[in-house]
């Protein structure tokens, strides 16, 4: 097969789309097919364009077989919601012009959200050749704004919901994240043999147990002694991450506890300020780390805290790709999720879960399993238990959606 994946993010850039558009392509090139990636430069979340691509308006590079085809996009810091639909919508127009008219020939295109804008970019890569288009799911993007009180225009929000309707309805197939998100889309009035649902996955190869460097990064952050409770990833307004400095300060008693924050994003100059007037010395911010490094922070923690910012439709139906990289580490999770989310954390038996926004819970549940760590059974079995969300196995099936699209295409 030949496949066009469209995606604004691909690594070095942090994070789960770039991650998860990386480990599907590379396995698929593994395997004997083509995989042209049309992408922008790295620059989420700072809005910094890295070297050595400053100045640059398009490159071409190849990442273990996959074609890698980077245009200009506006890049923007992302701390509002402005910046990111503009930083967005520059990729789309890029794409569809820089991108388009240098993509070799396809037998299938996919365009992966987040951002809808990249659906629209698909539509048009699409019509340029008669082959099926894939539209890939990761957020629900509008209705996640919509819901969440950032998109408040009555027109704007009618122009997106008439985009939405408009992807979904010319997708020859859709592919989404969860079981949640498949079926709110298909109460839109979209067949359920039009949507699929291929999870966000892990590598099982590159999170794994790994003693030696549990010891050297808790070395590395002056925290041999210590009771690690680590949140790694974006620092969002989707977090509520104010609130786990708020059990910082509930914990700073007992100096045995160190909260690890590791990343960047829109909140984290506030996050730092907050913790600074506050005097919480048990508290270290490490900054944004490369993709490479977060296994070791996962290690190094005693629990990673996963938290959904408290309202009803983000926390019911989203589920933080992060939670399967953290249980492939053996390392416990305390996740303040709900939904499916909570579903898996709770089968994994490694997991501790809590409502939301529950500064109470939040620090009780830290508290308990610090004096009660798990067993060695239990964390080989967690990681035996998210081998069923194996990055191989979810491209394989992946794959398997793809042939089949192309050969009903083909079809007389």
């Amino acid at each position: 097969m030949r496949i066009r994946y469209l995606s604004q993010y691909y690594p070095p850039e942090p994070g789960a789309p770039a991650a998860r558009v990386q480990g599907l392509s590379r396995y698929w090139v593994s395997k004997g097919h083509s995989v042209q990636v049309v992408t922008g430069f790295p620059n989420h979340p700072t809005g910094i364009i890295r070297d050595p691509w400053k100045g640059q308006w398009k490159s071409r590079e190849e990442d273990q077989g996959v074609e890698v085809l980077r245009n200009w996009l506006w890049a923007l810091p992302n701390k509002s919601i402005r910046h990111r639909l503009l930083s967005q919508a520059s990729y789309a127009v890029s794409a569809s012009t820089l991108g388009l008219a240098r993509s070799n020939e396809a037998d299938v295109m996919i365009a992966t959200s987040p951002s809808i804008f990249t659906g629209a970019a698909g539509i048009l890569h699409n019509r340029t050749q008669d082959v099926p288009f894939i539209l890939e799911i990761r957020d629900l993007w509008p209705q996640l704004f919509v819901e969440m009180g950032m998109i408040k225009n009555p027109a704007a929000i009618a122009l997106c919901n008439l985009l939405e309707k408009s992807l979904y309805q010319q997708a020859d197939l859709i592919v989404t994240v969860t079981n949640r998100f498949r079926n709110i889309i298909c109460e839109k009035g979209i067949p359920e043999d039009r949507v699929k649902v291929i999870h966000n996955g892990v590598e099982m190869q590159r999170f794994k147990p790994d003693a030696e460097l549990r010891n050297s990064v808790r070395s590395q952050w002056g925290l041999e002694d210590k009771f690690v409770v680590s949140y790694v990833g974006t620092h969002g307004v989707l977090h509520r991450l104010d609130l786990l400095l708020d059990v910082a300060q509930r914990l700073q008693a007992n100096p045995k506890f160190h909260i690890l924050f590791v990343g960047d994003g829109a909140e984290k100059s506030k996050l730092e300020q907050i913790a600074k007037d506050r005097q919480l010395s048990n508290v270290t911010f490490a900054g944004l780390q490369p993709h490479e490094s977060i296994s070791g922070f996962y290690l190094a923690s005693d629990v990673c805290y996963v938290p959904l910012r408290p309202h009803p439709f983000l926390f019911e139906n989203f589920v933080p790709s992060k939670i399967f990289e953290i249980l492939a580490t053996e390392t416990p999770v305390l996740g303040a999720v709900g939904g499916e989310a909570a579903e898996i954390l709770e089968a994994s038996g490694l997991s501790r879960v809590v409502t939301p926004g529950d500064v109470n819970a939040i620090t009780d549940a830290i508290e308990s399993m610090a004096q009660k760590p798990p067993t060695q059974k239990a964390r080989r079995n967690a990681r035996k238990y998210v081998e069923r969300f194996s990055r191989v196995n979810l491209a394989e099936r992946y794959a398997e959606h793809i042939e089949d699209l192309i050969h009903t295409h083909r079809a007389p």
